[in-house]
This record gives C-alpha cells, sequence and structure tokens, in this order.
C-alpha cells in the first residue's frame, strides 16, 4: 500500500503512484516466473523506478542494468557507485562497460545505440525478454519538440511509444504519459533516496539539454501536448494498419535481403516512403533517425538508381524491376 501521506498532501500525485502500481501489477502477472531487468543509470528517474518496483511490486524477479558509457572519467566510478546504492537498497544489478575508441561526433545516437545493443545483448544471453525504462513526460515533450526540429515526421512527432521492441527485446516505460520529472524528484527526497547527477544534463550542447532549458511549460500545458501527440500516435496507427495490407504485396524478403518493387517505391507518397524505409530498418534490427533530408535525397536517387544509395547500415541498389536492400558492415 503506498503511503497515506501522498493521499493526504498530494492527492493527484497520489493517484498516478497507484496507477503506476496497477500498470506494474498488471506487467508482473502477465510475466510471471520470469526475471525482467530495469534500465538504471543512476539518475533520478530510474532509481525511482527501482526503488518502485522493489517496495510496491513483490514478487516480480528483476535486475538492474547500469551502462559504463565511457564518455567521462569518472563513468566507471558513477557505474560502481551506483551498483552500490542498489546493493544498498537490496536490488541486484549488473554493469556492462562500453568499448570504443575516441568519438567526435554523434555522442548522443551512438551512446544510445550502443546502449541497447548492450542491454539487448545482455538480455539474449540471461533468458531476459522484458526490460523497464524510466522515461517520463518529460523526456516524451522534449523529443517531441527535439524531433520537430530535426524534421523526422509523423514518426518522429509521436517521439515515444510505451512499448517497443529493440533486437527482438520488448522494453516497457510504465511511467511515460503519467509522471512528471518533478513529481518523481520530490517522492525522492520526501523518502530521502539516493540519485546521482548526471553533469553532462547541464551542457547545453546537447540538444536535448538545450530544450530542456528553454521549455518552461506548466502540467496544463504539458497535458495539452500529451494530447497532441496522443492524436497524432492514433492517426499513425490507422496509416500503419492500412499501409501495412498494400506494402505485404510489393515486399518480399529472399535470403538476407528485402525486394520492393521499383514502381511501387516511386508511386508512394512521402509519408508512406518514409514508413517503408523504417520498416527496412525494423526488419535489420537498425536503430536510426530517418530525417526528410534523406527521404528526398533517397526519391532522387530512385528516379535513375545506379549504384548505391546507403542509410546508416542498410545499401539500396536496383535488380531488374526492384530495389534491394540489404545490411553491410561499415
Amino acid at each position: 500500500m503506498i503511503s497515506s501521506k501522498w493521499s493526504n498532501d498530494f492527492p493527484e500525485f497520489f493517484q498516478k503512484l497507484e496507477f503506476l502500481k496497477a500498470k506494474l501489477e498488471d506487467f508482473k502477472n502477465q510475466h510471471q516466473n520470469q526475471t525482467v531487468a530495469i534500465a538504471c543509470s543512476g539518475g533520478v528517474d530510474s532509481m525511482f523506478l527501482a526503488h518502485f518496483v522493489q517496495t510496491y511490486i513483490p514478487n516480480l524477479n528483476f535486475l538492474c542494468i547500469i551502462i559504463d558509457h565511457s564518455l567521462q572519467k569518472n563513468s566507471c566510478h558513477t557505474a560502481h557507485q551506483t551498483k552500490e546504492t542498489l546493493g544498498f537498497c537490496g536490488i541486484d544489478s549488473v554493469i556492462l562497460t562500453w568499448k570504443h575508441e575516441e568519438i567526435q561526433t554523434g555522442i548522443e545516437e551512438k551512446a544510445r545505440n550502443a546502449r541497447y545493443k548492450l542491454i539487448t545483448d545482455f538480455c539474449k544471453s540471461n533468458q531476459i525478454n522484458h526490460v523497464l525504462v524510466a522515461h517520463h513526460v518529460d523526456d516524451k515533450i522534449e523529443t517531441f519538440f527535439m524531433n520537430s526540429m530535426r524534421g523526422t515526421g509523423l514518426q518522429g512527432l509521436i517521439s515515444m511509444r510505451e512499448y517497443f521492441v529493440r533486437h527482438k527485446i520488448n522494453f516497457f516505460r510504465p511511467m511515460l504519459s503519467l509522471l512528471e520529472k518533478s513529481q518523481i524528484v520530490k517522492y525522492m527526497t520526501t523518502n530521502n533516496l539516493k540519485w546521482i547527477e548526471d553533469e553532462t544534463n547541464k551542457n547545453i550542447n546537447f540538444t536535448r539539454n538545450n530544450i530542456r532549458q528553454m521549455l518552461c511549460i506548466n502540467s496544463v500545458q504539458k497535458n495539452g501536448i500529451l494530447n497532441t501527440i496522443q492524436t497524432l500516435e492514433n492517426a499513425l496507427n490507422d496509416f500503419d494498419i492500412a499501409f501495412k495490407n498494400k506494402l505485404d504485396a510489393n515486399w518480399n524478403v529472399v535470403g538476407h535481403t528485402i525486394q520492393v518493387n521499383l514502381k511501387f517505391l516511386q508511386a508512394l507518397t512521402t509519408t508512406e516512403f518514409r514508413m517503408c524505409i523504417i520498416k527496412i530498418m525494423d526488419h535489420f534490427e537498425i536503430m536510426h533517425e530517418v530525417r526528410q533530408k534523406s527521404i528526398y535525397f533517397f526519391q532522387e536517387w530512385l528516379e535513375n538508381p545506379r549504384g548505391k544509395y546507403q542509410i546508416s547500415h542498410i545499401a539500396f541498389q536496383r535488380s531488374e524491376q526492384n530495389i534491394v536492400a540489404f545490411k553491410i558492415n561499415r
């Protein structure tokens, strides 16, 4: 039972905590006797989720996965400090380290891709099928604005989904449209719980941090934005169902390649074309942000498809009446 002090002093927050508890209990009931992972950075959000699950969802067998990105001098110390704090709360955890050369550009995207790859590889090796992630309302809204600036289209405007799959592992964000950052901090401070502040969160050279500092909106305005995102998501789901039937008639998986009818591709609208590319990326388990610029260049190439066209780790080339997509290593 969640403490009555929340009910007396913060009734709206209490209701959200009760709803989160119910969501996680449903999740537990659906995955009885399965080990679940929680992605834990040591920050306030993931430490809240780990503590909440430990306190209010008994008999859910879980462990935390901590990623040492090796991007800061003290990253190893931070990872072990997080592991120690979790251990003090009786929570098992494991540290996975990203080994890499010095990174000059695209740090955020490369770190995110590496993080998911480390987590999913560990899960596959340990028979774990589900990972809980501590993204919340503010994360969703920040991503909405960040993707708007990047021109990522309808898929990007939806920004984050509660359920998603990466590398055949299921991810669940139970707090995504429920709790705000300020509420999470309130819970942690009231319960005298520890967390680690990431120094890079103050670096405005990172797009997300820049947007976070610019945004100054209240809860009512946040709910308005969430409603807009939900409307877009509903529209995309309807579109996705209709387009899937259309795509299936012009799409074939042959060995390690995907063959798509050339005339079909050339006749697609920009939105349909983007959806097709995203589905190809998903098939090959490639995480890449498909921007509007890439779509325009690809459509130009389709008018005269000589040589290869490449997006991230996927190459496209002409084969008789089809465009053949295949994964490459680089």
